[in-house]
């Protein structure tokens, strides 16, 4: 809750015990008291409220607005936050359809998604882990065994879910935005007219612009689960909804990490920190020496460009856990603040990915968000939702139920001046 929220909760209820000591008809000298009381902490309290909105929309601004937004906008992100992915999970595997005026139902409206779709904005993204592996040779389907019981009966607790690391791709500004249907296109003014200053009557030529469109077309993520009647009998519904949820997390962390560090070799998308050429730079020489408290600020301050970021509020830096770790380590001389915290007070934040690549040689890759532009500098299109497809026939003689998530995604960097990439040393 912001500040000026929590002031004017109490501003309501001292003007509500306001009134109601008015409402007495002979007040007492102490009611008169908490009169003059409540008055003057109103007046305090009207004075703070004012201050905490002034102050809350200047840090608005200086972070380039990004807590902001259009009334529109806000109220989809409000939607985001009821959700919930096991409700279409369940009308996905019991063939009920969502009934009533929901919020699952309102996001699907509002997204245009035919039935049996899974939005995407139900879920936080995060990977995948295909059928196919790097070669296109299809693996083997493996049926996923319910856990053994000991022969004996037992009180079973939930399916304990697997951990995947949080999407990076929101705290790099990176747009997830649906297509209906065909292409993605994304055009992008690279080049124009010079604005100069001229003398009365002066003619100043027309120049041509030039507007580059980016055309991504369709890459499929899937995931794939086999298990037998037999285990489902015997745990009723908790083993297909926990395979369902563990399949979109798994598809959504591999999307992730495709636009961290996909390698652009079909069908892997070119990421943010493609070795192979990809759409940034990465600098060629390693650190010598191992990151200190000025080194992290350095790794923010240095992506201040007065273009796409004009101050540390607009920068953020995204490591992976070992250069987390570092920077958390490197306090100042005296050990008062270490460069994390400095960072996270003053820049636009500092996170670790656990889909960021891994250290090599105790070097690891910083990857800096400059997000001072206007509109999206790197987009992920998705493709509808994420579908899921019960197969109950392919392999009923086996007495086996296949589970097959299907997500179509791809995905640019659409500005490479809004990202900087750096190394750190480690150790």
């Amino acid at each position: 809750m912001l500040k000026s929220q929590e002031i004017s909760l109490k501003v309501s209820e001292t003007r509500q015990a306001l009134n109601a000591l008015a409402a007495k008809a002979e007040p007492t000298d102490e009611d008169r008291a908490k009169l003059t009381e409540h008055r003057t902490a109103l007046d305090r309290l009207e004075t703070e409220y004012r201050d905490a909105v002034k102050a809350e929309d200047t840090e608005t601004r200086q972070r380039g607005g990004q807590d902001g937004g259009d009334g529109e906008a806000n109220e989809f992100r409000s939607l985001c936050g009821k959700v919930r992915l096991g409700r279409y999970l369940a009308e996905i595997a019991g063939g009920a359809e969502l009934g009533g005026e929901t919020p699952e139902t309102e996001m699907r409206a509002a997204l245009k998604l035919p039935r049996g779709l899974v939005p995407w904005a139900a879920f936080d993204p995060g990977e995948k882990r295909d059928a196919k592996d790097a070669t296109g040779e299809k693996r083997a389907d493996v049926a996923t065994p319910a856990p053994g019981a000991g022969g004996i009966a037992a009180m079973q607790d939930e399916i304990l879910a697997r951990v995947f690391a949080p999407t990076a791709a929101a705290f790099l500004g990176v747009a997830m935005r649906t297509v209906d249907r065909g292409d993605a296109v994304y055009p992008v003014i690279t080049a124009g007219s010079d604005a100069v200053t001229r003398g009365k009557g002066e003619l100043h030529e027309a120049a041509s612009a030039t507007i580059a469109s980016k055309t991504l077309d369709r890459r499929r993520a899937t995931a794939r689960y086999v298990f037998r009647l037999e285990d489902s009998a015997g745990m009723g519904e908790t083993l297909e909804e926990s395979l369902r949820m563990d399949m979109v997390a798994a598809i959504g962390e591999a999307i992730d990490k495709g636009t961290l560090s996909g390698d652009g070799t079909a069908p892997n998308p070119s990421g943010f920190l493609d070795a192979s050429g990809g759409p940034l730079t990465i600098p060629s020489a390693d650190p010598s020496a191992a990151l200190t408290f000025v080194d992290v600020i350095n790794a923010a301050a240095e992506a201040v460009d007065g273009r796409y970021a004009v101050n540390l509020a607009q920068v953020r830096t995204l490591l992976n856990g070992d250069a987390y770790g570092t920077a958390a380590a490197a306090f100042t001389t005296a050990g008062e603040i270490s460069g994390a915290d400095y960072l996270m007070r003053n820049s636009g934040g500092i996170r670790a990915s656990g889909n960021m690549p891994a250290t090599a040689s105790n070097i690891a890759l910083g990857l800096n968000y400059r997000s001072g532009a206007m509109g999206a500098s790197a987009v992920c299109p998705m493709w509808q939702g994420v579908q899921i497809y019960r197969d109950e026939s392919t392999r009923i003689a086996h007495g086996e139920i296949a589970l097959t998530a299907v997500a179509l995604y791809n995905f640019a960097v659409l500005r490479p001046g809004a990202f900087r990439v750096f190394k750190v040393k480690t150790a």
